[in-house]
């Protein structure tokens, strides 16, 4: 587990919603990606959430999360997926994330 705005900063990543779950109260929304791989090989996924997440690659479970943060400072994972859970061609990541709509803020400025 990591910490730091720095990582989104440095690699360009974005959060990613799906419109309409932004006010919606208690939802899940399902996120899948395909991708090809030309030859197999360890992959890094670094990954966190506002609420709450699980992760699988071709089927199999890699993790859940995230961990406790800051609103203004939250922890990312990274899960080794190693290659032999990769297939040559198509692969798939699909996220299920729970969105409970709800501030989780139990302190001012810390959430779980």
């Amino acid at each position: 587990m990591k910490a730091g705005n720095e990582f989104w900063m440095n690699t360009g990543a974005v959060w990613i919603c799906q419109a309409s779950a932004k006010e919606e109260v208690n939802v899940y929304v399902q996120f899948v990606r395909r991708f090809d791989m030309a030859e197999l090989e360890d992959l890094s996924l670094y990954i966190t959430a506002a609420t709450q997440y699980a992760v699988w690659v071709n089927g199999d479970y890699i993790g859940r999360g995230p961990a406790v943060s800051y609103k203004t400072r939250y922890y990312y994972h990274q899960y080794q997926i190693p290659a032999h859970m990769l297939h040559m061609g198509e692969n798939l990541l699909s996220i299920l994330v729970f969105h409970d709509g709800e501030s989780t803020e139990t302190m001012p400025g810390f959430q779980y």
